[in-house]
Order: C-alpha cells, then structure tokens, then sequence
C-alpha cells in the first residue's frame, strides 16, 4: 500500500496514489500573488483566483464581514445571504442578483442556445450533465467518497453506488431467451427489443431501421453532422451517448476513478 503525502489517504498501488494526486491535490505549491496563501496549482489554484475575481476586496456585498481568503467569504455569503442569490434556471447555478446577467452573457449568450460554458477553463458543452460532470472531476473541491471495498474514490454519491452496484454485486436481472444478465431493468428491456423480429423506428433518410429511439436519434445525428454528445475530459464529440460512454472508458480510465 502507498499513502498520499498530502492528505494521507491510503492506496492500495503508488499508480492509484498518483492519479489521486494528480487530480485532487494537482502540481507543486505556489503562492498566491494576492493574499499569499499557499496553494498547490492546478484546479484548486484556478478555483482560488476566480473567487479573487468574484470578491477582489475581500468583502461581503450584503454586510461588513471581510476576509482574506475569498473562499471564506463565498462561504459566509452562501450561508449568511441566502435569500440574495438567485439560481439560473439553465445550468441551475446560484449567483448574487447583481451578477446574474453578466453570467447569462458569459454563460449562455449563444443567440438563445442552450450550450454550457465552464468559466473556470472555457470548454462548451452542449448538454448539462457533461457540464456538470466536467466541473466535478475538473474544478471541484469536494471531498471524495471510497469505495471500503476495492479503495476506488467517487465525487458523487450516485457514481459510488453504481460502481459498487456494478464492480462488487452479481447482477439479478437475466435474460429469458439467452441469459445474459443485467443489473438494472432498463437495461434488460433495452436489450429485450434485440430478440425482437420487429424494427419499429425507420430512418427516414436510409433504408435502416431501429429497435428503440435512442438508437434512431444517434444514427440520425450522423446524417445531420450532430455531435450533441461532448467528453467531459476532451474536446471530443459524439453523435450518441454510446459512443461517448465506450469512448471515456478507452481513453479516460484514470478520470473514471473520480467522477
């Protein structure tokens, strides 16, 4: 076993150690030419500076509370100030009244599309839960959940409970007519239209025909040129969520320890 010489985590190989290094505690310390606090670069030091711009005097725009540290300050006014922020109703993220539209702008400016933008590093996602899911590896600091039995570690508590679901238990749910097994029920009635003779959904630009919707809408993106399915770790994209999925697990491997 290795241990993390930051925060003293255990792994069971020094490649598993690394990785968590490498993605939670990122590269050397430096200090922060403002407040001059230490910190160790990489997604903490990016998150530290954006709320230096967000609170560049170290003041809470509601009270006189102040702070050096403008995380300390975001914290008081999320807690102090709640009824001063207001959520946006498309990425669901909660500003101050007064800065909301300069997000809208930033964020959302599109001509009124729905893409979504990481304002810690640029990247454009065109659905919300890559989005998301790109700001939790990437540009979170929240604490991460083990799994007791392999050691793996998870950001969310629904990744943790699929990975267990499917690393650690026997799947329950099989097949009637060839036994494969799934673990969850919509799982096996999307394999169930396989053993059916019938081909519900035509495209209507080719000859082919599909089982479910799911696969049509893919199989049509690639007439139109439609890529709506971004890599949350890449500028890759994708006509479908199946060709994302097997993607992350070819390319990524070591961004799935932490999602």
């Amino acid at each position: 076993s290795t241990q993390c010489p930051d925060c003293h985590r255990v792994y069971p190989t020094p490649k598993r150690m690394k990785i968590h290094r490498e993605t939670i505690h990122g590269g050397p310390e430096v200090v922060c030419p403002i407040c001059h606090m230490l910190l160790r670069s990489g997604p903490r030091e990016r998150e530290h500076m954006k709320m230096h711009e967000r609170y560049p005097d170290g003041k809470c725009p509601h009270c006189d509370y102040h702070h050096k540290n403008p995380s300390s300050v975001y914290n008081h006014e999320r807690i102090e100030h709640p009824q001063e922020t207001v959520m946006c109703n498309v990425c669901g993220e909660r500003f101050h009244k007064s800065k909301m539209r300069n997000h809208m702008e930033v964020v959302h400016s599109d001509k009124g599309s729905r893409d979504y933008r990481c304002l810690e590093c640029n990247k454009i996602f065109k659905t919300q839960g890559t989005w998301r899911q790109h700001k939790m590896v990437f540009h979170s600091n929240r604490p991460l959940l083990l799994c007791t039995i392999c050691g793996d570690e998870f950001r969310t508590q629904r990744a943790l409970r699929s990975h267990t679901m499917r690393r650690h238990e026997e799947p329950k749910l099989s097949c009637p007519q060839c036994g494969k097994r799934y673990h969850a029920e919509k799982n096996l009635r999307q394999h169930m239209d396989v053993h059916s003779d019938t081909r519900r959904f035509p495209c209507p630009d080719c000859p082919k025909a599909f089982f479910n919707q799911k696969y049509l809408k893919a199989h049509m993106n690639t007439h139109s040129g439609l890529r709506p399915y971004a890599c949350p770790y890449c500028p890759d994209t994708f006509a479908g969520s199946g060709a994302r999925h097997n993607h992350v697990k070819l390319r990524h491997k070591k961004f799935s320890l932490v999602q």
